[in-house]
């Protein structure tokens, strides 16, 4: 019992050991993927798009749903914005009615 015990003690110590050796072996690896990981998002732009600062949104003139402001479709007046072509089409139609009636 007592030798089953010590056999299971100094196999859990060896794992710990191995475990830590492995740790600091594969420490450098892990440096060289986090490099690699970010050249790739400087490369593809994902790094300067994350420091973006939010965009205002705006509310649609028809409907109001709200759409950045660089999506944002303007009317007539740019006062009136717009979530899509529909919409602007829409409301330039509307006004056009009224002003024939």
């Amino acid at each position: 019992m007592i030798r089953t015990l010590l056999i299971v003690a100094l196999v859990v110590w060896a794992l710990i050991l191995l475990g830590r050796w492995v740790a600091r072996v594969l420490a450098p690896v892990r440096e060289i993927r986090r490099a690699v990981q970010q050249a790739r998002e400087q490369a593809t732009g994902a790094a300067t798009s994350s420091h973006r600062p939010p965009e205002r949104l705006l509310a649609c003139a028809l409907c109001g749903t709200r759409v950045p402001a660089s999506r944002a479709l303007h009317g007539v007046t740019d006062e009136l914005v717009y979530c899509s072509e529909r919409c602007r089409d829409a409301a330039t139609s509307r006004a056009s009615i009224q002003a024939a009636g």
